[in-house]
């Protein structure tokens, strides 16, 4: 018995430690995990995080444009540690219970290009920040503007495509962690090229200003011609579709087929062009001048007249009319081929004349 119950009690004990290595390592598997790198290269002579070590997990990929070192000017190569990087990362307030270090002792780091590094513009270089990095906070001055555009033009992170030139992208990937940003956009465009001046503050003075434009899209469903349309031409079932385009224009796009079948071409349209509100228009139901008839709603009764057109009308447009015989114009409301209606109350019944 005595042997029996030792036995139980070693089964019970390796059980207790599989299960205590099984959710170290599932601790360990969630952990942001920074690794550094044994050999890399830098851009230039500030030798960002990302550079340097393979990043994994969302706050180790937000501190990828920390500036670990910054090399002394005509300085082409360093010897990074693994301890230097851990200084580094406690520097930025990491929480050390939920981060892992591990990789190479040391980082032999080179300038990618045999030039002698240039000096930076005094706004690029920022202090490294000793606060708490959240989740959320902005770690780069892109992430300040995108959210910024969100706001201004009103789309969601769904909706909202943004695309800046090489050079522009370059400035915005500077680290932003410790300054405020105020950010002022030229003109009142919300879709297209817009222009912003971003001006950074360090505590109560300005400490620099960036002029960037972005090239601002929006990702929506529209209506799309499958075939050239000329203007006039009717649109059949088969001639559009709706599909995901981006659109950077604050026309309207058509988004609905049953906004295009049955209407026309106001101009004429180009296979794979998207419509806009304005490229879509009724039919015209009345031709300028053509003798139309029209019926004045009076009370109970309905008065019948004839009258000339003065221009072209769609279905439920306001045409001008003249009464032949006084020579008089009103308005009427298309309701048909050749049909138009005074409405009951309108003060120009007396206008049309006719016959009950």
């Amino acid at each position: 018995m005595t042997r029996n119950a030792d036995n139980n009690t070693i089964n019970h004990s390796f059980a207790a430690i599989a299960m205590l290595v099984l959710v170290v390592c599932t601790q360990v598997s969630a952990l942001d995990r920074v690794q550094l790198k044994s050999v890399a290269s830098s851009d230039d002579n500030l030798v960002q995080l990302r550079e340097i070590a393979w990043l994994t997990g969302d706050t180790a990929e937000k501190l990828g444009g920390s500036i670990v070192i910054q090399l002394r000017e005509n300085q082409t190569d360093a010897r990074i540690s693994l301890d230097t990087v851990r200084d580094h990362l406690s520097n930025m307030g990491v929480n050390w219970g939920r981060f892992n270090l591990s990789g190479a002792t040391q980082c032999q780091v080179s300038i990618a290009s045999a030039q002698v590094a240039k000096q930076a513009p005094a706004t690029a270089v920022v202090t490294n920040p000793q606060q708490l990095i959240q989740v959320t906070d902005a770690i780069t001055i892109n992430e300040h503007v995108h959210r910024f555009l969100l706001n201004h033009t009103g789309l969601s992170d769904q909706e909202l495509v943004i695309k800046y030139s090489k050079a522009d992208e370059a400035e915005l990937a500077q680290a932003a962690l410790t300054d405020r940003f105020e950010i002022e956009v030229i003109g009142t465009a919300k879709l297209g090229q817009i222009p912003m001046i971003i001006r950074r503050w360090r505590g109560n003075a300005m400490a620099g200003e960036l002029r960037v434009t972005a090239h601002v899209a929006q990702k929506t469903l529209a209506a799309v011609v499958v075939e050239n349309v000329r203007r006039g031409q009717s649109f059949g079932p088969a001639d559009v579709q709706v599909q995901e385009v981006l659109i950077d224009s604050e026309r309207t796009p058509v988004r609905k087929l049953r906004d295009v079948v049955g209407h026309v071409a106001a101009r004429n349209v180009r296979k794979n062009q998207v419509l806009f509100d304005d490229d879509v228009q009724l039919p015209v139901m009345v031709n300028r001048g053509e003798q139309i008839t029209v019926r004045c709603l009076v009370g109970s009764m309905v008065i019948r007249t004839t009258a000339r057109a003065m221009s072209d009308a769609a279905l439920g447009e306001l045409v001008e009319l003249q009464n032949q015989r006084s020579r008089e114009a009103f308005m009427a409301r298309v309701v048909g081929p050749r049909q138009a209606v005074l409405e009951n109350g309108s003060t120009q019944v007396s206008l049309a004349g006719g016959q009950r």
